[in-house]
């Protein structure tokens, strides 16, 4: 596959005038390569991306996303302010529902470090795998049961 490009540049030709005149574009992928030449323009390649290769950070910044699409920090924080505060109090002064809140604050901890766990496993690897990204990869959070 080929792209029009201005010869002097060789930047990408998008159907812009040339001089003052504007060729139609259908027409000047037609012309032969000295006809093209006579206006400035010449076939070229069409740069091939280079492929995706994931870094450390790429993904890191995938756990990241995916913590805070959960938790996102003020949510850690009022979590860390409540078990400070249920920590004040002390386990054995608990209600049912505070050991419920410090069950579930800490089950979010758990899931934060088991993500973070998976993260380094992944980023460490040699030659990190380009499907990081998949939920295959990631531990679910493990959300509440109704009793």
């Amino acid at each position: 596959m080929t792209q029009l490009i201005h010869t002097a540049t060789g930047e990408p030709w998008r159907g812009e005038s040339i001089g003052s005149v504007a060729y139609p574009v259908k027409v000047v992928r037609t012309w032969s390569a000295e006809k093209l030449a006579r206006i400035g323009l010449e076939h070229a390649p069409v740069p091939v991306p280079a492929p995706f290769v994931p870094t450390a950070d790429d993904v890191n910044a995938e756990c990241g996303r995916r913590i805070y699409a959960l938790f996102p920090i003020h949510k850690q924080l009022n979590a860390q302010a409540r078990a400070t505060e249920l920590l004040l109090v002390g386990p054995t002064n608990w209600s049912e529902q505070e050991r419920a809140e410090a069950a579930y604050i800490q089950s979010a901890r758990d899931w934060i470090k088991a993500m973070r766990e998976v993260s380094d496993d992944l980023a460490g690897a040699d030659g990190i795998d380009p499907t990081f990204g998949d939920d295959k990869h990631w531990p679910t959070f493990p959300l509440p049961t109704e009793e």
